[in-house]
């Protein structure tokens, strides 16, 4: 019996993601299983409609900006409905990776119109240490495929003592500064 052959484009291993994989003679070509029944599917499914999602700008706590440590604050990307068609009902903004600031890991969205722009909001707290820190966040449909940019909110948290920090007060001056705000 001749052996049946077809090629396969692998989604589902990170490092092969996007590697076009050959089925044949095992010794000649790897088989990827999982692809082979997933393409399968795909092309025998009608076509699923994926959402748009645009990055438009920071509305607070911008590139650079820092923020005291043990802080809560909220953190507002706007973003736009970047396709021809409304988004679904169900949609949320979801912490994918990165560092996480306090427990809200999904944050429900409204359905949007083509090309219409939103302010989407997650309440979040600042580490207790002070350093760079950045967090990951993808929009998300009802039935779990994300879509759109990528968000990150790459925050620098500094610490008490030099966020009080001014150069024109006597080391005496900057202790009593630093102690009181402890106070």
């Amino acid at each position: 019996r001749p052996a049946a052959c077809g090629t396969f484009l692998d989604v589902t291993h990170v490092p092969l993601a996007g590697r076009f994989l050959t089925t044949g003679p095992p010794w000649k070509f790897p088989l990827n299983l999982q692809a082979a029944i997933g393409a399968y599917y795909d092309f025998e499914s009608p076509n699923i409609s994926v959402p748009s999602m645009s990055f438009v700008e920071d509305v607070t706590i911008g590139e650079g900006e820092s923020i005291p440590p043990d802080t809560q604050f909220i953190k507002t990307w706007r973003i736009q409905n970047s396709g021809a068609e409304a988004w679904p009902p169900g949609v949320c903004l979801k912490y994918v990776g990165g560092d996480q600031f306090g427990h809200v890991n999904m944050v429900m969205v409204r359905s949007l119109e083509p090309q219409e722009i939103a302010d989407v909001s997650v309440q979040m707290c600042s580490p207790s240490r002070a350093g760079m820190y950045q967090g990951q966040w993808r929009m998300c449909t009802a039935t779990g495929l994300y879509y759109g940019a990528l968000l990150t909110e790459p925050v620098k948290f500094r610490s008490r003592v030099w966020s009080l920090f001014q150069p024109h007060l006597s080391p005496v001056q900057l202790i009593w500064q630093c102690s009181k705000s402890y106070l």
